[in-house]
């Protein structure tokens, strides 16, 4: 990776949403996204690639969303990185219970692209050029 490029790590247990992502984020030629498909393999790779931001799904197979942000939490080169719920609970009283646990973003499913791009550009400080 360039210096100009950011990691971003993508944790959820669905094949189409990883590709859906991927293609969303296919605009965005200086980013480089990895994926996990639970929390173990996500606290995994972010632990060994150190991403600059993490989007997450609440329900996973081997637990939730928040129990992940926790295990984040708990080693130093991860508990720094961002990470933005991506989750079809969507409840204003859901919404704010994530980012009371700490998700720097809340996303719902099905996910609104322009929102997404710019959650992204926001948390990496990037300037989409016109």
């Amino acid at each position: 990776m360039t210096a100009a490029e950011k990691l971003i790590l993508h944790i959820e247990d669905n094949p189409e949403l990883h590709d859906l992502v991927r293609h969303i984020l296919g605009s965005r030629p200086h980013i480089k996204l990895i994926s996990a498909y639970s929390i173990k393999e996500g606290v995994s790779q972010a632990r060994n690639h150190r991403p600059d931001m993490i989007l997450m799904d609440i329900h996973l197979p081997d637990g939730t969303g928040m129990e992940a942000l926790n295990k984040l939490r708990q080693f130093p080169e991860t508990e720094e990185i961002p990470v933005v719920a991506l989750s079809s609970l969507a409840t204003q009283m859901q919404i704010d219970e994530g980012l009371k646990e700490g998700f720097k973003y809340y996303i719902t499913k099905p996910i609104d692209v322009p929102e997404l791009l710019e959650t992204v550009d926001r948390i990496l400080d990037y300037k989409v050029e016109t």
